[in-house]
């Protein structure tokens, strides 16, 4: 017969909660919970990251309308920039550049790129993907997009040589070191640059 139970008189704790009216320094606030309950909460958050899904990737990643696109150079070297972003439901990344710039080239020449998203607090995409120059219906359906976050955008179509891009996932990480445990979910992709149906 399996011994039976033993509950155990948990012992309190006193946190430390960052306080809204102290730009983000420690205050403490008299709250008290108990080691069971917090380790309840931390199985909850890891849960949490095993159940997240794409859907709630994509309404993280709108959040931001900016992302640093990282390229190769035909030296090998790496080059960054940051650009202006939109994200389809598909994960697509969506951004405009000019012929001029040295990302085009590099884009043109090696498709392989990555992105970083989201720098208020620890909560971070890490994308890697393969871009490609837009044309014909495609573009259509990119702009679409893109112009509905920045409505700027059709403004811009006057600009010698602009382009714009679609970048497709191979592989998403999110991050979230804002909580404890850290909260770190990975997803990956197929072949991205297969032509849409």
């Amino acid at each position: 017969m399996a011994a039976p139970i033993q509950m155990r008189s948990a012992t309190p704790l006193e946190l430390t909660l960052p306080s809204p009216f102290t730009n983000g320094r420690a205050a403490k606030r008299g709250f008290r919970t108990c080691a069971r309950h917090t380790h309840l909460a931390q199985s909850a958050k890891l849960l949490q990251g095993l159940l997240m899904t794409e859907a709630d990737l994509h309404s993280f990643m709108v959040r931001f309308k900016l992302g640093v696109l990282s390229t190769v150079a035909e030296t090998g070297s790496p080059q960054s920039a940051l650009v202006g972003i939109a994200v389809t439901p598909s994960l697509e990344i969506i951004f405009d550049t000019v012929k001029s710039s040295r990302k085009y080239p590099n884009l043109i020449a090696r498709q392989r790129c990555s992105f970083v998203i989201g720098w208020a607090g620890e909560q971070t995409v890490q994308y890697e993907g393969e871009a490609r120059e837009l044309s014909g219906q495609e573009l259509r359906r990119c702009q679409d997009v893109y112009f509905r976050v920045w409505p700027d955008g059709p403004a811009r179509l006057a600009w010698p040589g602009i382009v714009y891009f679609v970048v497709r996932p191979r592989w998403i990480r999110y991050s979230d070191f804002d909580q404890t445990p850290p909260l770190i979910r990975e997803f990956t992709f197929g072949n991205s640059m297969q032509e849409p149906e």
